[in-house]
Order: structure tokens, then C-alpha cells, then sequence
């Protein structure tokens, strides 16, 4: 039996110090930084806040009076390609109203297949600057995925809209992938507990099979007609000891991780 496995180059220094001494989920507030400015880019937030393990991610939560805040980076390729493929979320817990104890959530950063293998093609041209990768990622990233949000109708907008709803993605080099996520408050309303508490879930969603070619026999077969019990082949594959070497099933099963964040007063 073979084990289904893809790569990650560099994964090791992906693991840098500073992620090894940070906590592996936010539970601190944070006051946004006044300048902040959603482009993808991590400038203006100093530290992260967290590096959790299980998605990847470096990220920070914060907010100011207006709005919530979610700055998220990784440096490894993978991660990057998977975010690509199904998104990052974040799924708010309701803790009022009718819907008490329902979920709401935000999806940002997946990008039609089509428009990876362009982005994908782009980062191995040598001769391709940061510049033409994020204009390409930028005509990629058109709409924001939104679910069970207070007072809200859509469940796909644009980028451009007039929610104040904002998102953006940005490779600061050509290892280094980050998103940034603006949400008013007002429509978290009923996700706020008395004690101005919001459980939260930050996910990197799995890779579908449609997003994924599995070479058999020599012949390159298009994930979607890859069998249900292919599948369960790849997620009880065994786990490779090699750091280097990502199981696939990581890739294709959404990871997370839970917390609690307080607002910043």
C-alpha cells in the first residue's frame, strides 16, 4: 500500500523561534493597531499572538470599537496551498438571541483551481517578482463567504462592498502567505456574551478532491473521481516520521483550533 504524502519545502524553518514560544491558541486582548490598513501584509501588527500547530498559522485576533480583527501568516508551502484551495474561516459561537448556541462564520482566500495553478506556475518563474504573484492573487481573491452573520442577507459578497466587511491576501516573498480580515461588530452582536466574550474557531478548511491530482499507475487521475474508499485509504494512512512530510490527509481534512477572545476595552 502506498502512503499518499505531497511535500513541504523548508517546512523546518517554517518553524521559526518565535513560533516555538508562543501559545497555540489566542486568549488575550488585543487593542488594534491604529493604523491598520487590511492588505494582506502584517506590517503594522508586530508580534503574533499565537502559532497554533494543528492549522499552521500564525495569527492574532484584535479589535477596536468598530470592528474585530484576524491577521493570520504561514511560511509553508502547504499550509499556503491549502488555504488556497478551501479558505480560512472563522466560525463565531452565539451566545443570545433566537439562535443561541448556533454558529456564524466568515470564509476568505479560496481561489478557483484555475487561478492557483496560475499562482502556482507564477512562484516557480524565476524570473516572476512578489509584485506580479500578488497582482495575480489579488484578481483571484473576488468574494468573501458569509454565514448566519446579525442582520445579514448575502451569503456571498464582493470584496468591494458597502458592509465594511474587508479581506485581503499578501506574499510578502515567495514563502510567506498572509491574509487580513476586517468584521464590524455589529454583526457579531449576538456572538458577544454579557461579558464581552466571543468563542471563536480559526480553520484552515481541507483541500477538496477536486482541487487535488493523484498520480496512479503512472497516469494523473483528477481528484474528482477519486473513490470514496481512496479516501478513507488516505486518512488512515500511516503518519510519516519525516518533519519534511506531510501526510495528505492534513491537507484535505479542515484543521483547528478553538478559543476565547475578550474585547479589548
Amino acid at each position: 500500500m502506498k502512503q499518499f504524502t505531497l511535500t513541504f519545502f523548508a517546512v523546518v524553518a517554517a518553524i521559526t523561534v518565535q513560533a516555538q514560544k508562543l501559545p497555540n491558541k489566542q486568549e488575550i486582548s488585543l487593542k488594534a493597531p491604529v493604523n491598520i490598513k487590511i492588505d494582506g501584509k502584517a506590517t503594522e501588527w508586530g508580534s503574533f499572538k499565537a502559532y497554533n500547530s494543528a492549522t499552521g498559522l500564525l495569527y492574532s485576533i484584535a479589535n477596536d470599537s468598530q470592528n474585530l480583527y484576524l491577521v493570520t501568516q504561514t511560511k509553508i508551502s502547504g499550509i499556503r496551498d491549502k488555504v488556497w484551495s478551501g479558505g480560512i474561516s472563522l466560525i463565531f459561537t452565539k451566545t443570545s438571541g433566537t439562535e443561541k448556541n448556533a454558529v456564524s462564520s466568515l470564509t476568505y482566500s479560496a481561489m478557483p483551481k484555475d487561478r492557483q495553478a496560475i499562482i502556482t506556475n507564477l512562484m516557480k518563474d524565476t524570473s516572476a517578482d512578489v509584485k506580479e504573484i500578488n497582482s495575480a492573487i489579488a484578481g483571484s481573491l473576488k468574494t468573501i463567504a458569509i454565514k448566519n452573520f446579525d442582520g445579514f442577507n448575502e451569503d456571498v459578497i464582493s470584496i468591494y462592498n458597502d458592509y465594511g466587511i474587508t479581506a485581503a491576501g499578501y506574499m510578502t516573498d515567495k514563502n510567506t502567505y498572509g491574509c487580513e480580515i476586517a468584521i464590524p461588530l455589529k454583526y457579531l452582536k449576538s456572538a458577544v456574551s454579557s461579558k464581552s466574550v466571543i468563542k471563536y474557531t480559526l480553520q484552515a478548511n481541507g483541500m477538496s478532491f477536486g482541487t487535488v491530482t493523484v498520480n496512479m499507475n503512472g497516469k494523473e487521475v483528477d481528484g474528482n473521481s477519486v473513490s470514496f474508499q481512496l479516501k478513507e485509504l488516505i486518512n488512515n494512512s500511516n503518519p510519516t516520521t519525516d518533519p519534511g512530510v506531510i501526510p495528505l490527509k492534513e491537507l484535505i481534512n479542515d484543521t483547528n483550533v478553538s478559543g476565547e477572545y475578550t474585547l479589548a476595552k
